[in-house]
């Protein structure tokens, strides 16, 4: 009966050597081999530079009956490896178990070890989900109450995203706005109420406009203007959105 040898290489996830035995048994007990009878596992023990090598009878021999096949289970320091089926016809030279004639492999981690190959798919989902989450947060504008405007109001510190600021206008404003570079476009939306009194003026200095047309808002008392304000990485452009806002009465036209 011929023995063939059977080879093979286990490293860990970090291409170090693996430590473990593989262990081998038959798809039919016992067989006799040379007058050798196999009736349980044989267990093969995996150097420390993770070569294991061994041989095994062929598993068709008609001198020894009806054919066999082996099933070869690695009891591994990173898991199990498990290699069924494996079949060895007469003729056959070698068995690399890297790339074994027949059978079927799997390899089953253990959690440390599993824990190592899915640690970086998990971190870079973890890490596209909060530059997705910090995308929505900037493309979403949070209304920001601002209270009371009069005189000069400083915005230089705004933050380079969309921005809602709703004020209510006391007395004559003069707006200050940041100049944050040509990295980035943003827009400021004013959403400004008139006082009791009206009649309060807002100036945006350096804010182009269309026709170069000063943008005004409605000077009724208690009315609302809303006006857009686009920083273009080079200058401000600003429009009237709405002004004098209300809602039509039922049936309006």
């Amino acid at each position: 009966m011929t023995r063939v040898p059977v080879h093979g290489v286990f490293t860990r996830l970090d291409g170090s050597p693996d430590t473990g035995t593989i262990i081998v048994t038959t798809s039919r007990k016992p067989i006799q081999v040379e007058g050798e009878v196999i009736s349980g596992p044989q267990a093969f023990p995996i150097q420390s530079d993770g070569i294991v090598t061994f041989e095994l009878p062929v598993s068709d021999d008609p001198v020894n009956g009806e054919a066999w096949t082996y099933n070869l289970r690695g009891d591994l320091a990173q898991g199990t490896w498990v290699l069924n089926g494996l079949a060895i016809p007469v003729g056959t030279t070698e068995v690399d178990l890297a790339n074994p004639p027949s059978g079927v492999q799997r390899m089953y981690p253990t959690r440390q070890e599993w824990e190592k190959l899915i640690g970086p798919v998990v971190d870079g989902a973890v890490d596209a989900a909060d530059r997705a989450e910090s995308a929505r947060e900037e493309a979403e504008a949070t209304i920001v109450a601002q209270g009371d405007w009069t005189g000069t109001i400083d915005l230089t510190a705004l933050a380079v995203r969309p921005n809602y600021l709703t004020a209510t206008l006391t007395g004559d404003v003069t707006l200050t706005l940041p100049t944050p570079g040509p990295e980035r476009a943003f827009t400021v939306t004013l959403d400004l109420a008139q006082d009791s009194t009206g009649s309060r003026t807002l100036s945006l200095p350096g804010v182009a406009s269309a026709w170069a047309t000063p943008i005004v808002p409605h000077p009724d008392p208690a009315s609302r203007t809303i006006i857009h304000l686009m920083w273009t990485g080079t200058t401000w452009v600003g429009m009237v959105a709405a002004t004098n806002i209300g809602i039509p009465s039922e049936g309006g036209v």
